[in-house]
């Protein structure tokens, strides 16, 4: 869920609770009493940073995330908070819906707006739309378009994950308040009461959505969905190969070996370098590689400099061990696409004279954009390390 006890300036995580008088499960409620207890501690659902020694500040809720079809969690409570930095927005819920995508069972993130009504009707009388009937504007496709948009910008803003910007929206004119019960008592959003009075109509909305005007990624379509789309389009007909014939590129020569290169002996491994530290192999990979050996240096070519990075990946995919010596970690800022990888010439050298080893699992992999797009990453990047060694 993102959250890390190795977050910085303050460690977050969900807090657990353990005391003398903590019970030890619910009567006659085995699943609550697996999900909620582990070992005899109380698991609270509360998302907290740890402010000092006894000092903690609940950020989010557990049962507030949901998770994607991709495997992501998404935080509700979180999203909201961002969004209403949209003028148009003055309430939102977000929560998630499932739809027919591209042919798959799948889901997406969906929003109930109430829009802020002296705005949108600002908005309206500048475009020519002069109903003063806030009720019937709200139901208007491109109020329902605009505030929509204005979203996507805050996404781009924030940087947001493309499945995190909703795939659609239901504006509703009323505010949430106490008085409906979509506010509790404290002001909080009701959520339970909340999203099961939209429910029936959000499903509606989303059984109906097709967005064939807009682009593939801004439909919510990534690497994963673009190979069951490819897939689906070569079940009718005869597939013709004329991306070979008709590219430009010098595949052919790309995979020859510069004649300048030469293989030399090998040494004893005092340094190991490793590329694609941050993505799922080469986490795996730097998490053997510290079991495997105790002494030598691991060089981790990053475009951050958040060396912490690094170990957060370890920490996500629950790899990192007390045992490991963070100092073994050197972090080297460079990139796959730069000539002697982004490193100066005197850097260069002192990497080449400190590594014994490479491991070079930094790539690009999307399968919606094409080879020259992968080109400067996956084969001249390749040529730098082959370079290197």
């Amino acid at each position: 869920m993102r959250y890390y006890r190795t977050d910085q300036p303050y460690p977050r995580g969900e807090l657990w609770v353990k005391t003398g008088s903590t019970i030890q499960g619910y009567y006659n409620n085995s699943i609550d009493t697996n999900r909620s207890f582990v070992d005899g501690w109380f698991c609270t659902g509360d998302i907290v940073e740890q402010i000092n020694v006894r000092q903690i500040k609940i950020i989010d809720r557990k049962k507030n995330f949901f998770k994607m079809s991709q495997g992501e969690f998404v935080a509700a409570e979180r999203l909201e908070n961002v969004y209403l930095a949209c003028p148009f927005v003055r309430q939102i819920f977000i929560t998630c819906a499932d739809l027919i995508k591209y042919s798959q069972q799948q889901n997406a993130v969906m929003a109930v707006i109430v829009p802020n009504e002296a705005l949108v009707l600002d908005w309206a009388m500048k475009i020519g739309k002069k109903s003063k009937n806030f009720e019937d504007l709200c139901q208007n496709p491109l109020v329902n378009q605009m505030i929509l948009t204005e979203l996507k910008l805050v996404a781009e803003k924030k940087n947001l994950r493309p499945f995190e910007i909703p795939w659609a929206i239901y504006i509703e004119p009323k505010s949430f308040s106490i008085e409906n019960r979509k506010m509790t008592a404290t002001n909080k959003l009701a959520r339970p009461v909340v999203d099961k009075f939209y429910r029936s109509i959000i499903d509606s909305i989303m059984a109906n959505k097709h967005r064939t005007e807009q682009k593939f990624v801004e439909n919510g379509g990534d690497s994963l969905t673009a190979i069951k789309l490819a897939v689906l389009s070569r079940g009718d007909g005869e597939n013709i190969e004329t991306v070979l014939s008709s590219s430009n590129s010098s595949w052919k020569e790309d995979v020859k070996l510069d004649p300048s290169i030469v293989v030399n002996r090998i040494f004893e491994v005092d340094g190991i370098f490793l590329t694609g530290c941050t993505g799922f192999l080469g986490a795996y990979l730097l998490g053997e590689l510290l079991t495997q050996t105790s002494k030598c240096k691991i060089y981790c070519l990053v475009r951050s400099f958040k060396s912490e990075k690094i170990t957060q990946r370890l920490t996500y995919y629950d790899l990192w061990k007390s045992s490991f010596d963070k100092n073994r970690i050197v972090t080297v800022i460079g990139n796959l696409t730069h000539p002697q990888l982004g490193l100066s010439d005197d850097e260069w050298t002192q990497l080449s004279s400190k590594i014994d080893v490479i491991y070079h699992c930094g790539a690009m992999v999307n399968h919606i954009k094409d080879y020259e797009t992968h080109r400067a990453t996956n084969v001249q990047g390749t040529i730098e390390i082959i370079k290197l060694a």
